[in-house]
């Protein structure tokens, strides 16, 4: 089993959850979530004392955007399990 490395940064942490959690379909190229799922069965991940959907996750990390409320994420491969960042657009939410 692989072991996160201690006293690394929170972000370094993440990193590690995410690339240990994933499954590659060399296939597709999509990089499928094998770990904890929301009731609807979508990709979740911890980050510190917070939980956020992984594929969040995987566009903080590897893409370096912070998300908040004002942004929507969709997956363009169509597999909900998919956190592969380049299969996720990050578009701004229409004021309503």
């Amino acid at each position: 089993m692989l072991r996160r490395p201690k006293g690394t940064s929170p972000e370094a942490r993440l990193r590690s959850n995410l690339e240990m959690g994933i499954r590659r379909d060399l296939r597709t190229g999509c990089w499928i979530w094998q770990r904890g799922r929301d009731t609807k069965g979508y990709p979740r991940v911890r980050f510190g004392t917070r939980t956020l959907y992984a594929y969040r996750a995987s566009i903080l990390i590897y893409r370096n955007i912070a998300l908040d409320a004002k942004v929507n994420c969709r997956i363009g491969c169509g597999n909900r399990l998919c956190i592969n960042p380049d299969h996720i657009s990050v578009t701004p939410k229409d004021d309503q």
